[in-house]
């Protein structure tokens, strides 16, 4: 496993997908199954999606808006969206007047169940992502859809959890 700290802005989040977040102590872990790289990410020079565990350290909040789909996306696209909703992840024993806080947004979808993630707002005071693949799309029969997903997700929360 390599640690990558801060460097956030050098993933594209938008498109990205993750597993749901897990609260250890004052951290909030976010599995990372599909993890887009910038080139100008540090491990960008090795391939384009990585997977591991996203670590925001000293959370004072978390709060997102979800829109979850229901039916199957690779079905011929007969399923539809639930009614957006708010989630937060708090309460966190931390607040604003504590720490240096930064503020780091995320988008993209949780892989199970199928759910589009929009202005997810994570604030506190650092962030490194604990990197336990990297993958060359080029070299990928498949591209994306080759990965096995679920084995990915499963091993980062076992790695997150101990």
């Amino acid at each position: 496993m390599i640690i990558y700290r801060e460097n956030f802005d050098e993933f594209h989040v938008c498109e990205s997908t993750y597993g749901r977040p897990i609260k250890n102590g004052s951290d909030l872990l976010v599995p990372a199954i599909k993890l887009f790289l910038t080139g100008n990410h540090p491990a960008g020079q090795y391939g384009d999606i990585a997977t591991g565990t996203m670590r925001f350290k000293n959370v004072v909040s978390s709060t997102r808006d979800i829109s979850e789909y229901v039916g199957d996306p690779r079905r011929g696209g007969k399923g539809y969206f639930k009614p957006s909703e708010d989630v937060d992840d708090g309460p966190f024993d931390l607040t604003d007047n504590d720490i240096h806080m930064n503020e780091y947004l995320i988008e993209g979808k949780f892989s199970d169940p199928h759910t589009c993630i929009g202005d997810w707002i994570i604030k506190a005071e650092s962030f490194e992502f604990e990197c336990v693949g990297i993958y060359d799309l080029k070299l990928i029969p498949g591209g994306c859809e080759y990965l096995n997903y679920r084995t990915i997700e499963d091993a980062i929360k076992q790695a997150a959890t101990g």
